[in-house]
């Protein structure tokens, strides 16, 4: 069971700051309150999915691994859209080449394109 930390932390005030902070940082603060209280609490003070706490923390991890294609992204500013920055993270463990190519062209991707890459890279069940 997950130890919980006595932390103050206000969460109307951080849900405010989601929408105008770089998504890199916010990433990452969603992360380590995700990892103090859990995603289901996080969620339901931040007013989010368990889903998009999730999908924050993965993007987190990206963020923090060196060299990190989707990570790089992020940090740059090449990605603000939490789905894509998710899916690119995603395609990256599938296949870095992959990951690499849809950063090259991000411009012009969107996310029903990420998906559908990152769709291609499943193995069939």
């Amino acid at each position: 069971m997950r130890q919980r930390t006595n932390i103050d932390v206000d969460f109307q005030g951080f849900a405010a700051a989601i929408e105008r902070t770089q998504l890199a940082k916010v990433a990452k603060g969603v992360s380590m309150l995700a990892a103090a209280h859990g995603n289901r609490v996080t969620g339901l003070k931040l007013g989010k999915p368990q889903g998009w706490i999730s999908k924050m923390r993965t993007i987190a991890k990206a963020v923090d691994l060196p060299g990190s294609v989707a990570g790089l992204l992020v940090v740059r500013g090449g990605v603000r859209d939490v789905e894509i920055a998710y899916y690119v993270a995603l395609i990256e463990r599938k296949s870095r080449q992959k990951a690499r190519e849809v950063a090259a062209n991000i411009a012009n991707e969107t996310r029903q394109s990420v998906k559908r890459i990152y769709a291609t890279l499943k193995p069939s069940r």
